[in-house]
Formats: structure tokens, sequence, C-alpha cells
């Protein structure tokens, strides 16, 4: 059946890193346990706001970056890399829950729960 457990902040760098391995699938923000998940097997989809997958996203097959920006993103300079604080997530908001789900579902099933081949560094944008 379905299990969700919440590791928030109980965990270390290397036992985040076990809990990760063991998954089938990971949805993860653009952070540092998408860093850590990119040394994993694990299939991951990892969901970018204003910042810029094609440079920032662990590159190995089975990693699946989601990235919907704004033109021009008004919380990101693209020249410096200087993030500014939030008030609209308009990048987040045009990343849908349908769209995620159908992904993590594709990823299980071509990869059979560890990478798919070919998915590497793919990403999804507008």
């Amino acid at each position: 059946g379905e299990r969700v457990v919440d590791l928030v902040g109980a965990t270390s760098i290397p036992e985040a890193r076990a809990a990760i391995a063991a998954l089938d699938v990971l949805v993860v923000n653009d952070s540092a346990l998408m860093h850590v998940a990119g040394t994993t097997d694990t299939p991951t989809i990892a969901v970018f706001g204003p910042t810029d997958p094609r440079t920032l996203c662990p590159r190995r097959p089975g990693v699946q970056a989601v990235w919907h920006p704004a033109a021009p993103t008004p919380c990101y300079d693209d020249l410096t890399g200087a993030v500014r604080a939030c008030v609209a997530p308009c990048c987040m908001a045009r990343v849908t829950v349908d769209e995620v789900e159908a992904l993590a579902l594709r990823l299980l099933a071509e990869g059979a729960g560890r990478a798919v081949p070919g998915a590497g560094g793919r990403v999804t944008s507008p």
C-alpha cells in the first residue's frame, strides 16, 4: 500500500541518502536533498521554481526536472544567481500535481522502481 513517512529534521545527510536510496521514486524541490538524491539510483523528479535546472539539476539517468519559469522571473537574477524574496511564486504555481503525478507513475512503470535509462537531464518546460 501507499505510505508517507515524514523525516523532516529527523536524519543526518547519510541517513537521508539511505532513505532516498530505498525509495521507488522521489519528488523533491531544488534543494540539498535533490543533490543527495543525485548520488543514488532512485528515480527522482526535481521540481524547480525560478532557478534553472539546465545548470543546477543532477545529471544522471532517472532524474527528471520539472520547470515552468516565468519570463522574466521576478525573484531570480539570471546573471548573478541572486534569489530575492518571492512574493508571488508564479513559477511554482505553473507546476501541477497532475503533471508531477503522471511523471512519477511513468518513472515507476518504465523503471520498475530503479533508474530509467534516457531520463537523465531532461527538463519539462512550456
